[in-house]
Formats: C-alpha cells, sequence, structure tokens
C-alpha cells in the first residue's frame, strides 16, 4: 500500500495545486496567458484506451475518486472493528496500534479529499481564468474599433 499512496500523492496531489497556485497568482498579461494556454492543455490532453478516449482530468478525478471512496471505506470498517472490540482486554501496545491504524485511516481520508477538492477546484478556476481571458480580448478589441 505504501507504493501506491506515494504515487497517489506525487502525481495526483501536487498537479492541482501547482497549477491553481499559478492560475491565480498575480502577474503581468502575457505570465498570466501563458500559465492559461498551458493549463488548458493539461486540462484538454485526451487519453485513448481501447477504442474510447477521454481527458487525462477525467481519468485523475477518477481515481482520485475511487482512492476517496477506499479511504472512507477503510474508516467505516476500522470505526465498526472499534466499537466491536472491548478496550479493556487490550493491552497498552493494542490499542496504540488499534488507535494508530484509525489515525492512519483517517490521515489518508482528509489527503484524499484535499486532492479531490483540488482537482474540482482547478477546473472551476481554469474554466473562469479563460472565460475572463476571453472578456478581456473581447473588450480590447472594442476599445481598438
Amino acid at each position: 500500500m505504501g507504493a501506491a499512496w506515494q504515487w497517489f500523492l506525487y502525481t495526483t496531489l501536487p498537479l492541482p495545486v501547482i497549477l491553481l497556485f499559478l492560475l491565480t497568482f498575480p502577474g503581468a498579461q502575457w505570465v498570466r496567458r501563458t500559465v492559461l494556454r498551458s493549463t488548458a492543455s493539461i486540462m484538454s490532453t485526451r487519453v485513448s484506451l481501447g477504442s474510447s478516449s477521454f481527458r487525462l482530468v477525467y481519468a485523475f478525478v477518477f481515481v482520485v475518486s475511487v482512492v476517496f471512496l477506499s479511504c472512507t471505506a477503510t474508516c467505516l470498517r476500522l470505526q465498526n472493528e472499534k466499537d466491536d472490540a472491548d478496550e479493556s482486554l487490550m493491552s497498552p501496545a493494542q490499542r496504540m496500534q488499534v488507535l494508530a491504524r484509525r489515525w492512519r485511516a483517517d490521515r489518508n481520508w482528509w489527503i484524499s479529499l484535499f486532492a479531490l477538492v483540488m482537482w474540482y477546484l482547478l477546473a472551476r478556476v481554469a474554466a473562469l481564468c479563460t472565460k475572463l481571458h476571453r472578456l478581456e480580448e473581447a473588450q480590447k478589441a472594442e476599445k481598438a474599433k
């Protein structure tokens, strides 16, 4: 499970965080336009799987959603196990082991929720920035007339 979490943390989490930071960072017009163009190309990259083709962003959202649902199921399962177990019969080491497992599952749930929210925010902010860019270009063209 460690390798899967490493892949999840190092691929699905940094990309939306970095792109959101760059999209919302104030800067010169040409910098914003370049960041928006590169974000749009990343968001519109298509992946072919057999006879079907879909956007790469949908693949990331799907993976993050599956991880989130898996973490939710793990947290619920560990909560039920805790309710079923009699803590008075456990040694302190066993109790710490149960708590460590629950805390790890909770941490993973929050990380996966954060990743899911970041991908959603990236999609919305990129759409809003694209719309703003189009409106600014239309305004420039109207002023030039």
